[in-house]
């Protein structure tokens, strides 16, 4: 393949079908772009409340054919107030890409039976520009038309079959090149942090902050002081914001994100918060907080629930010293939580049994804390 844009020509070398023998005769067998067999998954995901949906409901994160997959559910709006359905692709926002996938939506009835949304499979492009997809009109249609037969106790079950048939150029971006510590003919503004000068294009900061906007065109002309700010943490923040780098890491979210919040600029909240939603390389607790002091309400669900999914997660969490440091609302939204747990064979914990499983857990690990 040839590919050719504005950032540089790359070619890249396609990889033949490998073939095996077939009884005496030989068969081609399917490999994506990269030399690799087509992988097929199923992805469900159960929406409890469903009638109360208010809030965007997730699927775990499935790994089909080198990409993370979820499924999403929007809560209904317009006036048909149907709920809308996406699949997206979860791959890093520092390459580009695109790939072919096959995908079957079905619907579990009251009887525990999946019902094919459509009898053919739909043939969907994703890519770095458009990673997300909306499902099938007839999903959730079907479920608000039939809702007798697909809705049970206020639960629904939906699930999609995603097969990946071809990953395609998929390369980094390429980067640029900007060292704010040195001043160039780009930049007009400059930010004091401590003795250091931080070079910056007011134009450019001010359409992505109301905050740098009312500084640089307002009645003051003095260059904005950070005194308090973190360099490295600023540095970070304006690699994201002139798109030098393209993703957060788990190293450099907290600092993004302070920063972030405080300039307004609610692009890089978002994204910031996206990337700590999936990672595995932040403790939960962490999120928690982080998910807390900034107000970020996915977060937090994500959070909560790996709480309901780990008992020893919300018990870390509760015998650990900051744990007096979240708010009420935290505190027993993590309680509530735990509440939901399954452990072993003994099915839910209830309310009434949560204190004495607590104890009961902390007397068999030698702990002493009071619940």
């Amino acid at each position: 393949d040839l590919v050719d844009n504005a950032d540089f020509l790359q070619i890249e070398a396609m990889p033949p079908k490998k073939r095996v023998a077939v009884g005496g005769g030989s068969k081609p067998v399917a490999v994506n772009a990269v030399g690799e067999k087509k992988e097929k998954k199923t992805i469900r995901m159960i929406v409890e409340k469903f009638s109360k949906v208010k809030e965007e409901v997730f699927s775990d994160v499935e790994e089909i054919g080198g990409f993370n997959w979820q499924m999403k559910m929007s809560p209904p709006s317009g006036v048909r107030g149907v709920a809308s359905l996406f699949l997206s692709c979860l791959y890093s926002e520092a390459r580009v890409w695109h790939c072919k996938v096959q995908t079957k939506w079905r619907i579990m009835d009251t009887k525990g039976q999946m019902h094919d949304v459509d009898e053919k499979n739909q043939k969907e492009l994703f890519a770095a520009n458009n990673p997300s997809r909306r499902a099938p009109f007839n999903v959730m249609n079907n479920i608000k038309r039939e809702a007798k037969k697909y809705v049970k106790n206020d639960s629904i079950e939906i699930e999609v079959e995603v097969e990946v048939e071809k990953k395609a150029g998929d390369r980094f971006r390429k980067k640029l090149s900007i060292d704010f510590l040195v001043p160039s003919e780009m930049f007009d503004g400059e930010l004091s942090v401590g003795e250091k000068k931080v070079h910056v294009n007011k134009q450019f900061l001010s359409m992505h902050s109301p905050i740098f906007k009312a500084h640089f065109h307002g009645d003051s002309n003095e260059d904005l002081k950070l005194e308090e700010a973190d360099l490295p943490a600023l540095l970070e923040f304006l690699k994201m914001l002139y798109r030098i780098e393209h993703t957060a890491t788990a190293a450099t979210a907290a600092g993004v994100l302070q920063m972030a919040d405080r300039f307004k600029v609610q692009c890089l909240v978002d994204h910031v918060e996206k990337f700590l939603f999936t990672t595995s390389e932040m403790k939960t607790d962490e999120k928690i907080r982080i998910a807390e002091k900034y107000n970020l309400p996915t977060l937090m669900r994500g959070g909560l629930l790996a709480v309901e999914s780990d008992p020893s997660i919300g018990l870390e969490m509760i015998k650990s010293v900051t744990f007096k440091k979240y708010t009420a609302k935290t505190k027993k939204a993590v309680r509530e939580a735990m509440k939901k747990t399954h452990v072993g064979e003994d099915g839910m914990i209830d309310e009434d049994d949560l204190e004495d499983y607590v104890h009961g857990f902390m007397d068999r690990m030698g702990l002493d804390f009071m619940f």
